[in-house]
């Protein structure tokens, strides 16, 4: 009986201590999936789309061209091209490019402490044909946004990946940055001096 009061006694502390977390500690939560996972994903379902396409034209071989302006991105498509059983071949008449168009990953304050981060990608990738016509294969645009913390952006961008780390929009200038606060300083100089030379004089 005093075992079976001790265990109910130990299960009664572990349930307080946690219920205590639970008021206390509200705002425990899962940081932010970080910039180069979205990235990857949002590439890896471009990948996909293309499969499918190159698959509807019986294609299972193909030539890649000239690297995109994002050579991180290429290398990526073509990795995922691969695990979709499309050969890589130089020696393939049938040429793709991929063409990233558009790419930009912004942060917008909030009015509250978070903020909203926004990731735009344009892709295209061209098929360049034996005969050298050379069409569009599969155009799309992605834009991911969520909300995040403050304390997330040391989490979600990555040093290693430039192209990780988001830009925040430039602040219009209030009527205290761009008159009151350079009349303060002015203000503040000029005291200064005043008191310098009258402190001297004396």
């Amino acid at each position: 009986m005093r075992l079976l009061q001790k265990s109910f006694s130990e299960l009664l502390a572990f349930f307080s201590v946690f219920i205590a977390i639970l008021i206390f500690f509200p705002q425990i939560t899962i940081s932010a999936t970080n910039n180069k996972t979205i990235i990857d994903s949002l590439i890896s379902e471009f990948t996909t789309r293309t499969i499918q396409v190159l698959n509807e034209k019986n294609i299972d071989k193909i030539n890649i061209s000239t690297k995109s302006n994002f050579e991180y991105f290429n290398d990526n498509f073509i990795n995922n091209l691969i695990d979709g059983n499309i050969q890589i071949s130089s020696e393939s008449p049938i040429k793709l490019k991929l063409n990233v168009k558009d790419f930009s990953v912004e942060y917008f304050e909030l009015k509250s402490e978070d903020l909203q981060r926004k990731i735009s990608l344009d892709f295209v990738v061209f098929l360049e044909e034996k005969d050298g016509d050379i069409k569009i294969l599969n155009k799309q645009e992605f834009t991911y946004s969520d909300t995040i913390s403050n304390n997330d952006l040391e989490l979600i961008e990555n040093s290693n990946y430039p192209f990780t780390k988001g830009k925040f929009p430039t602040k219009n200038k209030s009527i205290f940055d761009e008159i009151i606060e350079p009349v303060i300083i002015i203000s503040a100089a000029i005291i200064s001096v005043v008191l310098f030379f009258t402190v001297r004089s004396n």
